[in-house]
Formats: C-alpha cells, structure tokens, sequence
C-alpha cells in the first residue's frame, strides 16, 4: 500500500503554460506545435526541472557551509527542501500472507487439480517503480511505550551485500537489519514477518485538474490537485470551428511542479520549442496574457 504526502497547495497549471507559449508564438509570428508534440515537450521539462532541483539542494549545502545562505524564509535551501517535501511517500511492504496473489500462484497439475506453489518471500518485496531515492527502510511500528520501528543499513552494491550475509560479526539481526536495494526488488534480512515501509523520493508524475469519480457507488471520488502515478503532464483538448482549443479537463493531467516554476516551465518549453524568449519583455508578455485570461 503507498500512501503520499498532500499538501493544500497549487501546482503548475499546464492550461496556462499552454495559453503562454501560444501567445508568445504569435507574437514570435512563428508556427506553433502539435498538441504531441506539447505534450512531449512537457514531460521533457519538467523532467529537467524536477532533476534540477536536487542539484539545486546540494548548491545550497555549499552556502551554507560557507555561511551565505539566507534566514527563515529567504535561505536558499530552506526553499529547495520545501520544494522537496512534495514528492516524498511512503510505502507499505507487508509481508504477504498465504493467500495473496502475490505470494503464492496458482498452477494447474498434470490431474487437473489446482495447486500453489509458493513465488514469495517474506523478506523479498517488490521496489516501487516510482522511486527517484530512498529516504529510509524501517522494520516494525511504534509500540504502545514509544519504541519506534527500526531502521534498515541500505545497502546497495551486491558483493557487500553477500559479504555481509555471510560475516559472523556484521550479519544482519533484529536489531540491526539491512536492506539490500537491487533493480526491482529489496530484500531485508533477517527474515522477521514484522510490517517493513519505505520512506523515498517518489519521480515527479502529474495532478488531476479536475474532481474524478472512481466509483459511483461507494460515492469514491478524488480531489482536483491530488496526485496522478500513472501520467505525466498532458493536455487534451479539440479545436473548435473558430481553432479555439476546447480542453477536456477529465483527461487533461496538471505539472507536479509547485506554483512558483511557472516560469521555469514555460522558459525551458519555449527553448525546446524554438521560440526566442531572450527577450524579457516578451516573456512578460506572455505571463500577463495568461493572467488576464
């Protein structure tokens, strides 16, 4: 089970980063691109800026070791680190009981009678394919006293990890557990059967513009600006009789961008594009198109 962290926040707004970049191509009197090719150009940028960020993060460590970095609101990498706090989830690896489908399959045997056979461990569970990097990896829950799970050694690299199983003073234990991170799957050794999560960076996907009904009779719904894994940003829309592009808000997916990277968006689009947007005048052009709208 993943759950993530909401925010009541506003995210870039792909309609008016659309809006902008039109009118900025009039006033360029060039062509402007297929909806695919936006579409394209969207994901691309944002992509680039949400990597960007990290770097961002370790310029501002530079500053503030070197004592530059601004206070409370105006430091550099308070800013980052906020900007951050968007992707951050959380995932659940519960061990698998004997019914689930992940654990055990079904298979047909030479009798015709079904049988399972047994495809999972409980300490072998499925990465998230989401992950950008991992916070953390916990073994347990905080009990009635206080006492809180306990945190995973993370290990990575392969060899170390078979070094470590096999050494008689650093093999894993109850309290001291490791977590071996490989392409698709983590293993935590030792095998406990205690609930294990992961705390992690998820990839920067897309947010729902609009409120969507899932199921009409449990009265399911999600909330416009809640966060959509399967999408990156896009923009669906038809143009009308006048080449007015009708968007259909249902399918049109939002950036998972905060607010405040309009203009980064719409500067890197633009570039990707073809657009010259050297000029500052004509970007604010386009933002106050778009504002006025």
């Amino acid at each position: 089970m993943r759950s993530f962290c909401f925010y009541i926040c506003f995210m870039v707004d792909i309609t008016q980063v659309y809006e902008i970049l039109r009118d900025l191509s009039n006033k360029d009197q060039r062509g402007f691109v297929t909806q695919n090719e936006f579409n394209n150009f969207a994901a691309a940028a944002q992509t680039k800026i949400y990597n960007e960020i990290f770097s961002e993060v370790l310029q501002a460590n530079k500053l503030r070791r070197q004592q530059v970095d601004g206070k409370g609101a105006t430091s550099l990498l308070r800013q980052k680190q906020e900007d951050l706090s968007y992707y951050v989830a959380e995932y659940d690896l519960l061990v698998p009981d004997e019914t689930a489908a992940n654990y055990y399959d079904t298979q047909t045997n030479e009798d015709g009678a079904d049988i399972q056979e047994q495809v999972g461990t409980q300490s072998l569970f499925i990465k998230p394919a989401d992950v950008r990097y991992i916070i953390g990896i916990y073994v347990g829950e905080t009990d009635a006293y206080g006492q809180s799970a306990t945190p995973c050694e993370i290990i990575r690299d392969a060899a170390k990890h078979r070094r470590v199983l096999n050494s008689r003073l650093s093999h894993p234990t109850t309290d001291f557990p490791t977590a071996f991170v490989g392409d698709r799957t983590i293993q935590i050794s030792p095998t406990t059967g205690l609930r294990a999560t992961m705390t992690y960076y998820r990839q920067a996907r897309s947010r729902y513009t609009t409120v969507q009904v899932q199921d009409v009779l449990n009265e399911i719904q999600v909330d416009a600006g809640a966060l959509d894994i399967g999408s990156m940003p896009v923009l669906v829309g038809t143009e009308n009789n006048n080449g007015v592009n009708i968007i259909n808000h249902l399918n049109t997916r939002n950036f998972d961008l905060p607010e405040h990277y309009l203009p980064e968006v719409v500067m890197e689009m633009a570039h990707m594009i073809g657009m010259n947007v050297r000029d500052t005048n004509l970007m604010q052009y386009g933002l106050k198109l778009s504002s006025e709208q």
